[in-house]
């Protein structure tokens, strides 16, 4: 179901990010009542790295759901992978411009600040939601750093729709819960163990070369802002490849 060239993207991308993550000092493990590992650095650059190791995970998950027939929960997982490389891109700005906004102030904070607190924190009121960047932001953000495209307003609204796309299976829409129901018998049920409908899984291989393609472009910078340009070049070489590739122009 996945194409040949996705699929070398993705296994190419966990080892640019694997070295992306090697390169930050180890993280301490803090031995108290909820044993975890944190950063000791709290940079905007660290949110890079980690947004990406979430990118690469979800593109694994997202194949092996997409796989299975659980195309609904595949989404779900990639509008997730989509929110991470719009953070990505969005802190990216900040250390072009070299004038980071308030915005890009705030996701920092608030994405470290947000390991301080567990669920019964928030259930005995002990913490309070921090505010979030908003989208329109981000992508206001983005557009700007697209600015060298002959056209990035089109580029920002090809994956706004994405996004749109995707928000549906996030918040189980009605119309996309029906895609679990096979209309004709013996299949006149609710499929809850995966589902194989041709033009949903279509749909599932087009949706993931296309964030792929982004991923390539926003880790490839992460590798060159950090001196290793030799695997940022693989990953720029993988993405002239698929943009010529059947894989992507069936998007």
């Amino acid at each position: 179901m996945i194409g040949p060239i996705v699929s070398e993207s993705i296994e190419r991308l966990e080892v640019g990010v694997d070295l992306l993550t090697r390169q930050l000092k180890r993280p301490l493990f803090i031995a108290d009542d909820r044993p975890r590992f944190r950063f000791v650095s709290r940079t905007s650059q660290v949110v890079q790295i980690l947004k990406a190791v979430r990118v690469v995970s979800g593109f694994h998950a997202y194949v092996s759901l997409a796989t299975a027939g659980f195309v609904q929960e595949a989404f779900v997982v990639l509008r997730s992978v989509y929110e991470c490389l719009e953070d990505i891109e969005f802190l990216d700005e900040a250390h072009t411009s070299g004038n980071p906004t308030a915005g890009q102030k705030q996701l920092v904070e608030t994405f470290f600040a947000e390991g301080d607190h567990t669920v019964d924190d928030f259930l005995a009121g002990r913490a309070t939601p921090r505010p979030r960047t908003t989208r329109r932001e981000k992508r206001a953000a983005v557009t700007r750093l697209l600015g060298g495209f002959s056209n990035p307003e089109r580029v920002r609204r090809i994956l706004e729709a994405i996004a749109n796309g995707l928000d549906g299976y996030v918040h189980a829409a009605y119309p996309h819960i029906m895609e679990m129901y096979g209309g004709t018998p013996p299949e006149e049920r609710f499929h809850m163990r995966g589902m194989s409908v041709r033009e949903r899984t279509d749909l599932a291989v087009r949706y993931l070369a296309l964030l792929v393609h982004q991923a390539l472009n926003n880790i490839a910078k992460l590798l060159i802002d950090t001196g290793n340009l030799d695997d940022a070049n693989k990953l720029l070489d993988l993405r002239r490849r698929l943009e010529v590739s059947a894989e992507y122009k069936s998007t």
